[in-house]
């Protein structure tokens, strides 16, 4: 069949920063493989689709004005268009854009499906069809971000490709990783079994000056967290780790050149 476009809805542009776009994607995709992508005016929002419980939430948003050139979106729901997408295939046409010298996107209906249509621009042409879903507005409710309560202590992340191999040696040990932090910058991450304790320590990781010495603690799985070390792909002008007690450990990110944000959640574990 014949590609066309839909009637009462229009969403093409020039993507401009491709190298960002992929790697908010991988970073998505190592947490699961679905994910909800929220097209609108100004911002582009990403919702993982995985059950908290399970593995995790994350969530990106991204300026337009950062990402994309020649940007343009109509729809009958405020000019908004969420789709459902498998995250290795938008990886997969993304990534083949990187040295391209023009990139476009456009959504696309074919033998009655939607999909999001990249033509890349290289030294020969290359079109890349990619499945979406077209959702109802109402579905992002179903994905919002978890309702916390403020964090009890946020500090500044090490450098996740050093802490990378320190939690890499932890997990031979156990399954289990236990992350301690104070308001005063203290940093702490742990593992242990009935006859040995290992302990990494990091200092001076305090985001501001506090009056007060707050200490937070969080038990989640290694194996969780090792996944969240994947956002070392990223720019980011910081990241920070928060403690929201007895719920979540959350890292949030805040990319480099007002590129946007991605916020990814772990659930803990109960305390034994």
């Amino acid at each position: 069949g014949k590609r066309k476009t839909y009637e009462a809805m229009r969403f093409r542009a020039t993507l401009s920063d491709s190298a960002t776009f992929t790697n908010v994607l991988h970073v998505l995709e190592k947490l699961g493989q679905t994910c909800l992508i929220n097209f609108r005016p100004k911002l582009v929002n990403f919702y993982l689709t995985e059950h908290f419980s399970q593995s995790g939430q994350a969530f990106a948003e991204l300026p337009v004005e950062g990402i994309f050139s020649e940007y343009r979106i109509e729809s009958k729901s405020n000019n908004e268009i969420p789709v459902l997408v498998n995250i290795p295939n938008l990886c997969r046409a993304t990534k083949s854009g990187e040295r391209a010298s023009k990139v476009v996107m456009k959504l696309t209906k074919k033998d009655g499906r939607a999909y999001m249509t990249f033509e890349i621009t290289e030294s020969v042409s290359i079109v890349q069809d990619v499945p979406v879903s077209l959702q109802p507005i109402k579905k992002l409710d179903e994905y919002a971000e978890p309702d916390l309560p403020e964090p009890e202590v946020q500090v500044r992340m090490p450098n996740l490709g050093a802490l990378k191999s320190v939690i890499e040696r932890m997990s031979s040990i156990s399954d289990v990783l236990t992350v301690k932090a104070s308001s005063e910058g203290k940093l702490m991450f742990q593992v242990e079994t009935e006859t040995v304790t290992v302990r990494t320590f990091y200092k001076g990781m305090q985001v501001k000056d506090s009056e007060e010495k707050v200490e937070a603690s969080a038990r989640m799985s290694i194996k969780k967290f090792q996944k969240l070390l994947h956002a070392r792909v990223l720019t980011a002008q910081y990241m920070l780790a928060c403690f929201v007690a007895g719920q979540a450990f959350v890292l949030h990110i805040k990319l480099r050149e007002s590129k946007g944000t991605v916020t990814c959640y772990v659930p803990l574990l109960a305390d034994v």
